[in-house]
């Protein structure tokens, strides 16, 4: 965590977007969460005294952090995008293998809202839509050959 701690505010510090992906609320959390600027968590992350994804959002929110999103597994997205909430939908598939959809998630939503310029909502569901595609292959690794580069997945 001093690790993360020292990276989130040397990003912050330079002006880089710090994201959060986070599957559960960890020791020394609180100190970070100031130089966060997007959290992206899972069901799981619960900080202290939150009972529910609504708590989770709220708290998030409290430490200053504009851009907080709540992924579900299959169920929609939840997220809250400058004190505005939304949802992004999960296309219903037959799950092959989940390896590495919350990483490649992740990935894939620095990925977008860095490299391509969009907004939080755009960048979530691009980051879906990957994801779910990876979950149609066997392996962390072989959905990439169905898409050769980026603009396959944006259209």
């Amino acid at each position: 965590m001093p690790l993360c701690i020292a990276g989130a505010r040397l990003g912050r510090s330079c002006g880089i977007p710090v994201v959060l992906d986070s599957g559960s609320w960890k020791e020394g959390m609180a100190e970070l969460l100031p130089s966060i600027d997007i959290a992206i968590c899972s069901d799981d992350y619960r900080p202290p005294g939150c009972r529910d994804n609504d708590d989770t959002l709220e708290f998030l929110a409290g430490q200053g952090i504009r851009q907080v999103a709540i992924t579900r597994g299959a169920a929609p997205i939840i997220y809250v995008d400058n004190h505005k909430p939304g949802k992004i939908p999960i296309e219903r598939i037959r799950a092959i293998d989940t390896l590495g959809a919350g990483d490649i998630f992740h990935g894939a939503f620095c990925y977008y809202a860095c490299q391509m310029g969009r907004g939080f909502p755009d960048s979530l569901a691009f980051a879906a839509r990957v994801a779910t595609v990876s979950c149609l292959h066997l392996g962390s690794r072989l959905w990439m050959e169905a898409f050769p580069n980026a603009q396959a997945v944006r259209d």
